[in-house]
This record gives structure tokens, sequence and C-alpha cells, in this order.
């Protein structure tokens, strides 16, 4: 008897330290998703009369700062920064500036505070205070928007200077600052009365003024409004062009090209060479080429000239291979629509062609066909295509020669056309406002290559057809100059910055349908 009350007894240990030895998880409870929340501030919030060096914040949690550099915001601006420090649940702030008289100061945290445990983010907190008996209640709001995206612009440094040339001048601070929020909304709170330059700036090296290469827009006289007052400020911001010429980033290879980026607005850029040879030029994109014509064994110095200004120097020098011969590029793809161009490269200018080393075949039959140049290192193919069909390009060589003498080795590539029904078309309604100064229109394929460009819209209403099916975006620009491409503002004069209005959302063509597109108005 004895014995089985053991082995019972031994049984029920095994079971219960079994069930002791499962790992079971803990329930916590409900994942906490409030931001801290703000016991005290000493002095306390619109204290009147402020004779303070810093204040301090107690909050319900432990606390942490985060990006405090960029999201905090002081107005007016202190000469110096203000020592911040986190002690467990309290934010306290010092400053050694001393304090304009009568004047009300306002601390924004923006999303700098949040959280130990869960980093929740206490938002858009506020610390207000004033110097003299009142705390002044004016305010001034709006949106800025991005004028070359047609995006919103959030997380922009939105300033109020009492004067236009404090923008531009490296002794002097804004009255008043805040951001924009992720929907471009900008609201300035416990302004004096007043009249100030509103500016929205990038800002990048958060020196609270324009520099060259940040974008900016502005509005001058623009004045402070009582809390009931709507009045709503738009800003379109935009990056002015440097007009001052600043050097070229020059790249070179073996192939003895020299590349550049070219800005097109700026005076024409000239290349000559020290011993007077020739030199040929070419755009493609935004980068400018150029070469020595024929100067094949030797490095040629070449000096660069913008307008009046001289740029710099570059060494050319073409370095030959073992065999006179080079491969050529091709940029076809492998499906394409039968007026789309069929492009073939060199890496150095062409000199000669020969198009009886050139064939073209339809399936596996010999097709007629010609060059003819695209640019001095391109040539385009052409030949009659049809639609639904397949088609090879084999080009031997001796079909064109460059400028030192080399061949092209032979290059073959296939392609098919698109079938008719594999097509579709797009019927675009444009509002009047389209039509009442000149604007331009683009549409892009997925992969951003231009599909299709419009100089003017002239129409209410048209159609673009023989379209492959698949996503695409389009925009319409204010092309208030009419010069074909986007002009943002320009400082001095000052110039508006054109807009450019893209479609919302994706533009879905299906095959062998017309899909309308109804562009709303702005």
């Amino acid at each position: 008897m004895y014995k089985i009350q053991r082995i019972i007894s031994a049984a029920i240990i095994s079971a219960l330290m079994v069930g002791c030895a499962q790992v079971r998880s803990i329930s916590g409870g409900e994942k906490d998703t409030a931001p801290p929340q703000v016991v005290s501030v000493t002095p306390e919030f619109f204290t009147r009369d402020f004779k303070d060096h810093g204040f301090s914040c107690e909050f319900n949690e432990f606390v942490q700062l985060s990006d405090l550099q960029q999201e905090l915001l002081v107005s007016p601006p202190l000469k110096k920064a203000p020592k911040v420090k986190v002690r467990q649940r309290n934010v306290e702030v010092t400053w050694t500036d001393t304090l304009t008289p009568a004047t009300t100061y306002i601390f924004q945290f923006g999303k700098s505070i949040r959280d130990v445990n869960e980093s929740n983010v206490l938002e858009d907190f506020l610390y207000v205070f004033s110097t003299g008996s009142t705390i002044d209640s004016m305010h001034c709001e709006g949106m800025v928007v991005d004028a070359f995206s047609d995006k919103a612009g959030a997380s922009l440094k939105i300033a109020l200077f009492d004067s236009l040339s404090h923008v531009f001048t490296a002794d002097k601070r804004p009255a008043y600052l805040t951001r924009s929020d992720a929907n471009g909304h900008y609201r300035f709170d416990y302004l004096r009365n007043g009249s100030f330059t509103l500016c929205a700036l990038s800002d990048e090296n958060n020196n609270n003024r324009y520099d060259i290469g940040e974008s900016i827009d502005w509005k001058e006289m623009v004045g402070s409004a009582m809390p009931s007052d709507s009045t709503f400020h738009r800003l379109e911001i935009s990056t002015p062009r440097d007009t001052v010429f600043r050097g070229f980033n020059f790249s070179t290879d073996s192939s003895g090209v020299v590349k550049c980026r070219y800005d097109r607005w700026l005076d024409a850029v000239r290349v000559r060479s020290q011993n007077a040879d020739s030199i040929v030029q070419w755009v493609a994109n935004d980068s400018l080429y150029f070469s020595p014509w024929k100067v094949c064994d030797k490095p040629v110095e070449l000096y660069v000239t913008c307008g009046q200004n001289a740029a710099d120097t570059v060494e050319a020098s073409y370095l030959a291979g073992e065999a006179p011969s080079f491969k050529l590029r091709q940029s076809t793809s492998s499906k394409m629509r039968t007026t789309d161009a069929v492009l073939v490269s060199s890496k150095r200018p062409i000199a000669l062609v020969n198009d009886a080393m050139m064939q073209c075949f339809l399936d596996s039959v010999l097709i007629s066909g010609r060059s003819q140049t695209a640019n001095p290192v391109q040539r385009e193919i052409i030949f009659d295509r049809k639609a639904g069909s397949k088609y090879k390009v084999r080009l031997l060589p001796g079909w064109i020669t460059d400028d030192c003498g080399n061949t092209n080795d032979t290059l073959e590539f296939s392609f098919s056309t698109y079938d008719v029904k594999e097509l579709g078309s797009l019927r675009f309604k444009m509002p009047e406002c389209t039509r009442k100064s000149t604007c331009t229109f683009q549409l892009f394929d997925k992969s951003r290559k231009l599909v299709y460009y419009a100089p003017e819209i002239v129409a209410a209403e048209w159609v673009l057809d023989h379209l492959p099916a698949g996503e695409y975006t389009a925009f319409v620009c204010e092309d208030a100059n009419a010069n074909g491409r986007f002009d943002p503002l320009q400082i001095n004069p000052k110039m508006k910055t054109e807009r450019n209005h893209y479609y919302q959302g994706s533009i879905q063509v299906r095959a062998n349908w017309e899909v309308v597109v109804d562009w709303p108005s702005w």
C-alpha cells in the first residue's frame, strides 16, 4: 500500500513539474500608444513679465528627445541655441541670451519629445511666455506647395521676416519660425500686430535664411491677423537657378570623349584646343559631350569657356586598343511600336557610314533600310515596319568608321512590333485654364521615359493613339515664357516660378480600348 502511495505521489509531483516547466506568454495588456502628457510646467504656461533664463516641463512618464536640432524652433530666434536636458520625466531648457523686452516667445518642440518605452511622439508641443505684460494673439496661416513636383511642401521652414532684405542677409534673423506639416499647411500663433515678409525655405543647412541651391518663395507685406480672420497665404516653392558660372564637373575615359553636366540656362559653352584642333560638341539629356576631331595619337588639352568666363581646362586622351574596332550600343527594347526610333551609338564621333553593311530582316526575309544622323555619335536606322511583326538588324564590320579610323564589331539585335489590338488610346479633356496661357504637356510611361510632348495645348480635347497597355503619368507646365521647359523662381528681379500640374493618380492604358482622362482645373 505504501509503495502504491509513493508511486501516486511521484506521478503527481512529475505532473506539477511538467506544468511548471511549460513556457507561457505573459500578458502585458494593450500596447501603450498614448504620447507623454504634461503634468506641470515651471514657470507656468503664458507667464507674463518673464524674468527667468529657462523653464522645465514634467511629464507623466520617462521621456527622450529625438532630432532636437531640427525640430526645436524658437520665435523670435535666440542668438545661441538653448540647452535642453532630459532628466527622467523632466525636460529642462536654459539659455544665456538676454531676451527682448515686451516680446512674446514661442518654443516649438515639433516631434522631438517622445516616451522611452514605445517612442510615442508628443506632437507640436508649445511653451509660450512674454517678457512684457501681454501675450501677443495675432496669427498667420497658409499652404506651401512644390512648384516643380506639384506635391505638398512638407516639413519646410516657414519664416516671418521684418524685411525682405533680411532673408538674404547673413547677420539677420527671422522674427518668427514654424514648419509646414505633411500636407504643406503652416500656421503661426502668438504674433505681434504688424506686417512681415512671409518666406518658405528648404533651409538644408538650418541657418534660417536662404542660401544658393535651396528652395524658396516669399510674399511681402503680409499682415498678422486676428484669430477669426480666414486669410490664407499660398506659397509655391522652387529652387532658383544659379546664374553664376561655377565650373564644370568633367569626366573622361579612354575613348577621348569628355562629358560634363550642362546647365542650359547659362551662356553658350565653347570648347577649343590650344593647338586649334577641330572640336565636335553635342548635347544629350542634361550632359554636354565634346571630343577633338581626328586627334588620335596624343593627349589634347581643351580650354572650356562659358560666356565670358574661363571655365576650366581638361585633357582628352584617346587610348587605342590592340585591334582597331569597337562595340556598338543599341537602345531598342524587345517590343516596340512601329513609330519608335531604332537608335545605335558609337563611342567616338562617326566619320563614315556604309549602309551596304547594314542588313534588316522581316522574319528571315531581307528588306531594304537606311540610316540617318541622330547626333555625332548616333545613327537612327529606318525601314518600313508593320504591326505585329518580328524584325532583326545586323550591322557588319565597316558599317560605320569613327574619326580615328576604327570600325565597328558585328552587332545583331531583334525586336517585335506591337499588334494593333495590343495598343490603346487616351482621350484627354483639358480645362479652359490650359489654353488661357501657354501650357506644355508631357506623358511618361512607368519607367519615366517620355512618350509624348506637346509644346502647347490648343484644344479642349485630343486623342493619343497607339500606346502600349500599362501605367502612365502626365503633367502640364504653365510655361509662361514659352521656352519649352520649367523655369523656377527668379530672385532679382523677382519673377514668379512656373507651375507643374501632375495628373493625380496613375493613368491606365488598356489594350484595344480608349480611356478618357478628364483633367481637373486649377
